[in-house]
C-alpha cells in the first residue's frame, strides 16, 4: 500500500535505578554520624582532685573557674582510700580540657579574714568555687589540690631577689616604697643556702622598674605611733600595709646600671646598716629617755635613728650624731623643726603611751629652705629654736603650769614655758615662747588673759562656775588678742595677765578702784547688801550699805567696780529691778525681771540720757521702774457720760499700741459728768492733743449680730484714740462707742432717700453682688418730713462700681416664695437679716458716669429679680 508508513517496533531495555525512599535513611544516619561526632568532640572531661576534706564543696552546685569564667562543676564527692582525705569528682568542659596538664593547679577559693586582709568576700553570696591555674606537662586527669593559692612569678615588672638573715616584719604582699611611694610588692619568698638563709622576691612595676638600679641599696622601714587622749585614740604610720606586714625601702643613685631581672641584692636591716642615709647632727639640753638607735619619726614613719651621743662641756649640751632616709635629703633645711615626743600623762588625757613600751623618739618635720646638718632638739613640738620669748606677769598662777598652750582665735601659738615668782614675791612671772610664724601678732597694745581651767567665785550671792571646753578645762592655758584686730606699737618687755577676757578688754581700767554712789529713795526697796547693780543688764557693782536720812528718806550706797567708774555720769538715773512685773490678758502672760538673782536678791539698774538727772538731798533719786525714770508724760482730760469699769490704769490706745493711761477719775463741777485725767506718753503727744482728736470707751459687746472685744471681759475696757491735726488742746468729749464715720475713712458718700428706714440701723452693711462694700453711717428726716435720708459710705476699692443709673434696694429680712413645687428662701446674707441692708446693681448697657460725692439715690422698697440679671463691666 502506498503512501503508507510502517510503524517502528519498541526496544525493551531493562534498566535498575535506585529509589528516591532511600534518601532518607541515608540523610539520617549522616545526621546521626555527625551528632555523634559533636557529642564526642565537645563531650567534657571528667577529673578527679584530691582535697583534705570537703569542705564548702557541694555536689551539683560548686563551680570550677579559671579567671573567673565557668568552666565545670562538681558531680561527686568520696573518701579517698585511706580516708584521709576526698576525691571531688568534676566534669570540665571541652574548650578547657587542652589546659589539663600534669602541673595543673586547683585550689578552694571561700571567704577569709586575716590580719593581712580579707579575701574571697565574692563568696559570701556565691557560694565558695575551685580554681584552676593552667600548668605544662603531658595531659592528666588526676590532681592534688593546694592547700592556698600558689605564688607565681608576675607576669609584668621587674622581679628582683633579696638576701637576708630572716624575714623580720616583712610578708607577702609587704609594700616596697621610694620616696613614701608604694613602687612594687613582696611576692614570694624562700629558705636559701641549707636554710640558712632568706631569698625575699619582689616584684617591682614596670613605670618604676628603671628605678632599681645595680648599686641600689634595700632596707627594712615599718613602724607606728600612737596618741591616747580623753578625745579618742590617734595613730599614726606610713601606711596599713606597714603595721600589719612591715615594709622595704630602697634607693636609686643617680650614676648606676639598670638591674636585670633577678638580680640578687642584700637586705639590710635599717637605714643605717644600708649607709645610705643623710648623716646629720641633733644638739639636746637632755637626754632623758634617748640612747644610740632612738628612733627618728616622721609621722609614724621610721626616717632615721641615732647612732652616737656626746656631752659637749663647751656648750653644756649633747650632741647626738644621726643617719636620716636619702627620702628627706632635700628637706633638711633651716626650716626643719625637731622635737622630743615622750609619754605623757596628764589630767587632759595621755599622749605617746605606745613610748612606754617602745620607749621616746624624736619626731621631725622636713621642710624646704637652705640645707643645714645640724639642729636643736626642742623639748616639745610646740616649740622652736627661733620662737619668741614674751614676759607676763600676773597676782599668781592659777590655772595655768608650764607646757600649757598659749592660743589666738584658739588656734595654738605658743607654749608656756616657765612659771616664776617675781622678786618682790607679790607675784608671778610668766614666760612663755610664741612660735615664729605667730610672732606678728605680738605688738605694743596685745592683751594676754587666762583660758581654760575652772574659775569659780563665791559671794552672799551665790557660786560663779566658768569653764571652757572639756580639754582647756583639764588643761588651762592662755589665750592672746588685739584690740580692733591691729597690732600697734613694737612688742613690750613685760605684760600683765588678766584674769578673764571681759577684764582684758578693760585694759587698765580692770584695776582701777570702785566708786561709792548713793541713791535716795522714799521707801526701802527689796534689795539687801550684795544685791546686784546692772548696766544695761550687764552686773557693774553692788549695794554695799543703807541707812535712812535725817529727813526719814532711804539712802542705799552702791560700790562700782572700778573698771565701770566711767559709766557714772551726771545724767545716769537708777531705778529698781527687784521682783518680778506680771501683767495678764487674754492674749497671755507678760512677765518682766532683768536676772534670776534680782528676783531672789533684788537689784539696781542704771543707764544714762542726754540730759542731767535732777539731784534729791544732793544724790541721785531711785524711780520704781525704768517707766517712771525715763518717761516724760503730758495730761490730757476726757469727758465720759458714764464710766463704767473706767479706773486709774486703764489703758489708752491707739491701733493697738499703748500712748497713755488714766491716772484718776472725778466728777466735773456740774457732776454730771466723769472727768478723767490721763497721761499721754511723751512720743505720742503731739499728735493726740490737737483739735480733732477723737476717744471713746471700748466695752466687750454680744448681740445677734456677733460679738466683739471679748478681750475686754478679763483685761477689762480701754480707751481707743485718733489722732487729730488741728491746734492744741488738752479737754476732749469721750464717746461711748466708735465714731459712725471717723476722719480717716474715705470713700463715697451718698445720700438715699425712702419713705422708711425700715430694719437699717446704724452700721448696716450696704453690698453689691453679696460682698459688703460700704455701711450705713447716719440717718436723718427729709425737711419736709415726708421721707428718711440715709447716708452710706461706699469703700474706696469699690466706688466706681455706683453710677448715675444705679440702683438700690433694702436688702433686710427674707423673701420666701411658696408654690406647688415648694418654697424659696432668698437672703442677702445672716448679717441681713438680724441688722438689715442694701444692695445696688448698675443696669447692662451703655455704662453712664460715676455717681459724686453727696449724689441722692432713692432706695427702691420691692425688689425686682431683673436687677440680679445685670452683670455689666464696670471699668475704673
Amino acid at each position: 500500500m502506498t503512501g503508507q508508513i510502517e510503524p517502528t517496533a519498541p526496544v525493551v531495555s531493562n534498566k535498575r535505578n535506585l529509589s528516591a525512599i532511600w534518601f532518607l535513611p541515608i540523610l539520617a544516619l549522616v545526621l546521626g554520624g555527625w551528632l555523634l561526632f559533636q557529642h564526642m568532640s565537645n563531650a567534657a572531661s571528667e577529673i578527679r582532685i584530691h582535697f583534705e576534706n570537703a569542705n564548702g564543696i557541694l555536689v551539683g552546685k560548686t563551680r570550677i573557674k579559671y579567671q573567673g569564667v565557668d568552666i565545670g562543676k562538681v558531680t561527686d564527692i568520696k573518701l579517698d582510700e585511706d580516708i584521709s582525705g576526698v576525691y571531688v569528682i568534676a566534669e570540665i568542659e571541652h574548650q578547657a580540657a587542652h589546659m589539663l596538664k600534669s602541673d595543673t593547679k586547683f585550689w578552694l577559693v571561700s571567704a577569709k579574714a586575716s590580719l593581712s586582709g580579707i579575701s574571697g568576700l565574692d563568696t559570701l553570696f556565691t557560694g565558695s568555687y575551685i580554681n584552676m591555674r593552667p600548668g605544662v606537662g603531658e595531659p592528666s586527669d588526676s590532681f592534688i589540690a593546694a592547700d592556698e593559692q600558689p605564688l607565681s612569678q608576675p607576669e609584668r615588672g621587674l622581679t628582683v631577689k633579696l638576701l637576708a638573715q630572716d624575714m623580720g616584719s616583712v610578708s607577702i604582699g609587704s609594700p616596697v616604697y621610694y620616696k613614701k611611694i608604694q613602687v612594687g610588692e613582696v611576692y614570694n619568698f624562700r629558705l636559701v643556702r641549707d636554710a640558712q638563709e632568706v631569698e625575699i622576691q619582689l616584684n617591682i612595676d614596670v613605670k618604676y622598674a628603671d628605678l632599681v638600679k645595680q648599686n641600689s641599696r634595700f632596707w627594712n622601714v615599718s613602724g607606728i605611733n600612737a596618741d591616747f587622749s580623753l578625745s579618742g585614740i590617734k595613730v599614726h604610720t606610713e601606711s596599713l600595709a606597714s603595721i600589719i606586714s612591715g615594709a622595704i625601702a630602697f634607693d636609686s643613685p643617680i650614676e648606676g646600671n639598670k638591674a636585670p631581672s633577678n638580680f640578687l641584692f642584700k637586705f639590710y636591716d635599717d637605714i643605717e646598716a644600708a649607709g645610705r642615709g643623710a648623716k646629720i647632727q641633733l644638739k639636746l639640753t637632755s637626754i632623758d629617755g634617748i640612747n644610740v638607735g632612738t628612733p627618728i619619726v616622721y609621722k609614724g614613719f621610721k626616717a632615721g635613728k641615732i647612732t652616737q651621743i656626746e656631752l659637749d662641756e663647751e656648750q653644756g649640751l649633747f650632741v647626738a650624731n644621726a643617719v636620716i632616709e636619702p627620702m628627706f635629703r632635700e628637706q633638711l633645711s633651716e626650716n626643719t623643726r625637731f622635737w622630743l615626743e615622750k609619754a605623757k600623762l596628764t589630767m587632759a588625757g595621755v599622749e605617746n603611751l605606745s613610748n612606754l613600751i617602745k620607749g621616746d623618739f624624736i619626731a621631725f618635720e622636713p621642710a624646704n629652705g637652705n640645707p643645714m646638718r645640724t639642729f636643736v632638739v626642742s623639748d616639745n613640738k610646740n616649740v622652736s629654736d627661733t620662737a619668741m620669748r614674751v614676759e607676763l606677769f600676773a597676782d599668781d598662777a592659777s590655772g595655768i603650769e608650764p607646757g600649757d598652750a598659749v592660743y589666738y582665735r584658739r588656734v595654738s601659738v605658743g607654749q608656756i614655758q616657765n612659771i616664776t615668782l617675781n622678786e618682790k614675791a607679790d607675784g608671778v612671772t610668766i614666760t612663755l615662747t610664741v612660735e615664729p610664724s605667730f610672732q606678728h601678732l605680738i605688738a605694743g597694745n596685745t592683751r594676754f588673759y587666762k583660758t581654760g581651767g575652772i574659775s569659780l567665785k563665791a559671794s552672799l550671792k551665790g557660786m560663779e562656775l566658768s569653764a571652757e571646753p572639756l580639754p582647756s578645762l583639764l588643761k588651762g592655758g592662755i589665750s592672746l588678742y588685739n584690740p580692733d584686730n591691729k597690732t600697734k606699737g613694737n612688742p613690750l618687755s613685760q605684760y600683765r595677765l588678766y584674769p578673764d577676757r571681759a577684764l582684758a578688754e578693760l585694759g587698765s581700767a580692770a584695776f582701777a578702784r570702785p566708786l561709792k554712789v548713793t541713791v535716795i529713795s522714799d521707801k526701802m526697796s527689796s534689795v539687801t547688801l550684795g544685791s546686784p547693780v546692772y548696766f544695761r543688764k550687764l552686773p557693774v557693782g553692788e549695794v554695799s550699805h543703807y541707812d535712812l536720812t535725817a529727813t526719814g528718806k532711804v539712802a542705799i550706797e552702791l560700790e562700782i567696780a572700778g573698771q565701770y567708774r566711767h559709766l557714772i555720769t551726771k545724767n545716769s538715773f537708777f531705778w529698781d529691778v527687784s521682783g518680778i512685773d506680771i501683767k495678764g490678758g487674754l492674749s497671755g502672760l507678760e512677765i518682766k525681771t532683768d536676772s534670776l538673782l534680782a528676783i531672789a536678791a533684788g537689784g539696781i539698774a542704771f543707764d544714762n540720757k542726754t540730759t542731767a538727772t535732777p539731784k534729791v538731798d544732793g544724790h541721785f533719786p531711785l524711780f520704781s521702774s525704768f517707766e517712771a525714770a525715763t518717761q516724760v508724760n503730758y495730761n490730757i482730760y476726757l469727758s465720759f457720760a458714764r464710766a463704767d469699769n473706767v479706773k486709774p490704769g486703764t489703758q489708752v490706745r491707739y491701733k493697738g499700741i499703748v500712748i497713755g493711761a488714766v491716772e484718776s477719775l472725778n466728777l466735773n463741777e456740774r457732776n454730771d459728768n466723769v472727768q478723767a485725767k490721763v497721761k499721754i506718753k511723751q512720743d505720742f503727744a503731739d499728735r493726740f492733743r490737737r483739735q480733732g482728736s477723737q476717744y471713746w470707751l471700748v466695752n466687750a459687746k454680744v448681740s445677734l449680730a456677733g460679738a466683739e472685744n471679748l478681750d475686754t471681759v478679763l483685761a477689762g475696757p480701754y480707751i481707743e484714740a485718733l489722732p487729730g491735726s488741728g491746734k492744741a488742746q488738752t479737754s476732749f468729749t469721750a464717746g461711748q462707742q466708735a465714731p459712725l464715720l471717723s476722719r480717716e475713712q474715705k470713700g463715697l458718700s451718698l445720700t438715699l432717700t425712702a419713705p422708711r428706714a425700715g430694719s437699717l440701723s446704724l452700721g448696716s452693711p450696704v453690698y453689691f453682688r453679696q460682698i459688703q462694700v460700704g455701711e450705713v453711717t447716719e440717718f436723718a428726716v427729709a425737711s419736709a418730713g415726708d421721707q428718711v435720708e440715709i447716708s452710706i459710705n461706699i469703700e474706696p476699692q469699690y466706688q466706681h462700681l455706683v453710677r448715675n443709673n444705679s440702683v438700690f434696694w433694702q436688702a433686710s429680712g427674707f423673701n420666701m416664695d411658696v408654690g406647688i413645687t415648694g418654697a424659696s428662701l432668698k437672703a442677702e446674707s445672716l448679717e441681713a437679716i438680724i441688722r438689715g441692708g442694701i444692695s445696688f446693681a448698675t443696669p447692662d448697657g451703655k455704662i453712664q458716669a460715676k455717681a459724686k460725692i453727696g449724689q441722692r439715690f432713692s432706695l427702691e422698697q420691692e425688689f425686682k429679680q431683673k436687677w440680679l440679671d445685670w452683670q455689666p463691666k464696670i471699668p475704673r
